[in-house]
């Protein structure tokens, strides 16, 4: 089947690790909101500014830097991810999250229907998309649910589980009051 993207290269005209798909466009709408909606596609940020959703911005086909992180954090505090979620996709995400979390981005995540991405749920359901982006889940919580559907939180392997999948990112939590809540919350879980 042919590829649902092509991406171009790099080149020296052309950096993917600093271009952001529409953040031209997205620029007053991120001030605006105080939040940034990162998709992976062209035609996620496309479609999720058709919908009203213009702080959202794209990727190149790369996982978020830091380069493009700093473009963004100079316009807001808040960032939510969009990325596929499959097991490439979901390192590339946690890279993406540990260094939004290091430069003090509060950190949330979209929890789409399974099999959908941005654009597809937009042309299917633009009031589910909205719903989607209004309630974006933190990022500890959004992986703290993932980490209870994977692993068996009754057994001491589950639980070492659902920890080692959890308790990396609460540590690169910028404030300390965050972490405590964090962990109190994970251990009572």
């Amino acid at each position: 089947a042919p590829a649902k993207y092509i991406n171009t290269p790099q080149t020296l005209l052309y950096d993917k690790s600093a271009a952001l798909y529409a953040f031209d466009k997205a620029k007053m709408a991120i001030r605006k909101e105080n939040s940034c909606v990162v998709v992976e596609g062209y035609m996620d940020a496309i479609m999720a500014h058709q919908a009203g959703t213009t702080h959202t911005v794209a990727v190149s086909g790369t996982a978020l830097t830091d380069r493009q992180l700093i473009a963004v954090r100079r316009l807001c505090d808040n960032i939510i991810m969009s990325f596929d979620m499959d097991a490439a996709g979901e390192m590339a995400t946690r890279r993406s999250i540990d260094l939004a979390l290091g430069m003090g981005f509060d950190v949330r995540a979209l929890s789409l229907p399974l099999g959908k991405d941005p654009a597809e749920l937009v042309a299917k359901d633009l009031a589910a998309w909205r719903q989607t982006v209004e309630g974006a889940a933190d990022i500890i919580t959004y992986f703290l649910s993932k980490a209870f559907l994977r692993f068996d939180s009754r057994t001491l392997e589950g639980k070492r589980g659902i920890a080692a999948s959890v308790l990396p990112l609460v540590a690169r939590l910028p404030r300390e009051v965050d972490k405590a809540h964090w962990i109190s919350h994970v251990a009572s879980r």
